[in-house]
């Protein structure tokens, strides 16, 4: 969208007016101009602000409103400017960039734009404006009130809502500048939306199967493993990206990411799961924000719960659209929870007791070999598995992916208008819904949008059931339920209601080997077991050929025994 601007100052107007040769003379000083709550017309074209008012909120006030609209921005305390350099930079780019405004700057920075004086009349002098007065100037609620808020600075251009024609819903990209309504500046480093022509559908599918299909994508579909597709004029064979769900889970991270003010809510977590090193986790994370962010940061695995919390808090607080961790075993924390349903997360700043409350916009990436997510967890993630039977790290990879390569300007441009493409054939649709917002629960706008249009451009719904029999996720999670299950297949006989000792399921357990997965080599097996299955007391469930039971039904916690009862 368009900046609004301020209406032009007297000053301003004088200004132009004195371009354009008009005959204008100042006219007598108001009480207002005196005390620099209004500007003074000057010759220079600078409004005047008059320093001697002993208040420095009205000398405050003066300043924002008479400085250009959109110059100066505030994130919380902090006040800096934007800029974006009109040269290239060696990575290909327009970079953007921001400075702080500290109170020593803000004397020479403001004098640009503002002409400062002391006393009224022909006793008028012109003056600096001193550091001591430019700290309070800093410190004052106005000057904080009527300076605009940004929490994100966009680096290229985004799909943003447009108006509604014909009761149909319409998609534009947004305009570079400052987004009053979204609080966020919009930056052209990249121009994307010239050159190539846009794909067809079937283009793109074409294009992202080409593009993935040399990674090892865990087969979960009846012989997907066994599949063979057409690459080009070849053959392939194993899962097809565009018909995988880990693959297709992939691109709606890296789509969610440049749909994000489409979405303008939460997004899921996004896990990349491998069983073995050298399977490209760590690529594909990075390819889901390189097109919209550049290339990615690195950071260290956190050590600890504690320092994952630190690292997560300070990331928000820097607004940082997306936090990576990388190669990480278990994904299991109530403040990772916290951060993917939150809108505004409140945390306690470090070294004392202060807090601090922010807007949530950041998105989060874990990689890790088989790892381990609890069921809370997982629910709130988009999960890309990677499964290869050989050795990874002795497998040759022809693709010439790699993390500087997406990184480079012609890559990012030709990521973005695929991703243009894909919205722009669902925007011209009328943006059917083809995915329920159901799809997804807590991230329903994300699972609604993305879904819909994946699907539209005739790629698998990435929320597809997630079938992957390997480690990594909620794998105790899993094996539970497959226990049950097996019970109610195998053990039940004729029986429409049975009931169990946890002894006895851990006797079938055992005969299964599934007993040491699911109690996580407890000393203390039956508590262990006795307290994973409370968790499932009352549920609904289904067999191993779909009938539906229910485990526990009716039983209070605390029992030793549990009682399967089949409904259909």
């Amino acid at each position: 969208m368009s900046t609004r601007r301020k209406p032009k100052s007297p000053a301003a107007v004088q200004e132009q007016a004195v371009e354009l040769g008009a005959d204008i003379k100042p006219a007598p000083l108001t009480d207002a101009q005196r005390l620099g709550n209004a500007p003074l017309l000057a010759t220079s074209g600078k409004a005047t602000i008059n320093v001697d008012d002993p208040n420095p909120a009205n000398i405050a006030r003066a300043m924002v409103e008479n400085l250009p609209p959109y110059l100066l921005f505030r994130r919380d305390e902090d006040y800096f400017t934007v800029r974006q350099s009109a040269q290239v930079d060696a990575a290909g780019t327009y970079p953007v960039t921001t400075r702080a405004m500290t109170a020593r700057r803000l004397c020479s920075w403001a004098g640009d734009y503002l002409r400062f004086e002391r006393g009224t009349g022909e006793k008028a002098k012109r003056v600096s404006l001193s550091k001591d007065l430019a700290e309070k100037v800093l410190a004052s609620d106005p000057w904080y009130d009527l300076t605009p808020e940004i929490e994100l600075i966009m680096p290229v251009r985004l799909p943003v809502w447009g108006p509604v024609v014909d009761g149909k819903r319409t998609i534009e990209l947004a305009s570079p500048g400052y987004d009053a309504a979204r609080k966020i500046y919009t930056a052209e480093t990249l121009n994307y939306t010239t050159g190539a022509r846009p794909y067809s559908p079937a283009g793109l599918r074409r294009a992202w199967d080409n593009l993935m299909h040399t990674f090892p994508w865990a087969p979960e579909q009846r012989g997907e493993a066994d599949q063979v597709w057409a690459l080009g004029n070849a053959t392939q064979q194993g899962p097809q990206p565009s018909r995988n769900r880990s693959a297709c889970a992939c691109l709606a991270l890296m789509l969610g990411q440049y749909c994000r003010l489409l979405v303008d809510d939460l997004m899921p977590i996004g896990i990349f799961n491998a069983n073995q090193q050298g399977s490209g986790k760590s690529l594909l994370a990075w390819l889901c924000v390189t097109p919209v962010w550049g290339m990615a940061a690195g950071t260290a695995c956190p050590r600890n719960d504690e320092e994952m919390i630190k690292a997560i808090h300070a990331a928000m607080r820097s607004r940082s659209p997306y936090h990576m961790l990388d190669d990480i075993p278990v994904l299991n924390n109530s403040t990772l929870n916290m951060v993917a349903t939150s809108n505004e997360v409140t945390g306690r700043l470090l070294g004392g007791l202060d807090t601090f409350t922010v807007k949530n916009n950041m998105q989060i990436f874990a990689t890790g070999n088989a790892l381990g997510t609890s069921a809370d967890v997982e629910r709130r993630s988009l999960i890309c598995d990677l499964f290869m039977a050989e050795d990874a790290l002795e497998r040759s990879f022809p693709s010439i992916l790699t993390k500087k390569s997406i990184a480079q300007p012609a890559w990012r441009a030709d990521l973005l208008r695929f991703m243009r493409s894909m919205v722009d054939n669902w925007s011209t649709a009328g943006c059917p819904e083809l995915v329920s917002g159901n799809a997804k629960p807590t991230f329903e706008t994300y699972a609604s949008v993305v879904g819909s249009i994946m699907v539209f451009n005739g790629f698998m719904s990435p929320f597809t059931k997630r079938e992957y029999e390997g480690a990594g996720g909620d794998l105790i999670g899993r094996t539970i339920l497959r226990m049950l299950a097996h019970i109610v297949s195998h053990c039940m006989n004729s029986y429409k209601v049975k009931r169990f000792t946890v002894k006895d399921i851990i006797e079938i357990s055992d005969a299964m080997e599934w007993t040491q997965t699911i109690t996580s080599g407890s000393k203390s097996v039956h508590h262990s077991m006795g307290k994973r299955l409370e968790k499932y007391r009352n549920r609904t469930l289904a067999d191993e050929s779909g009938r539906r039971f229910q485990f526990g039904k009716n039983e209070e916690s605390g029992q030793s025994a549990y009682t399967f009862t089949i409904l259909d």
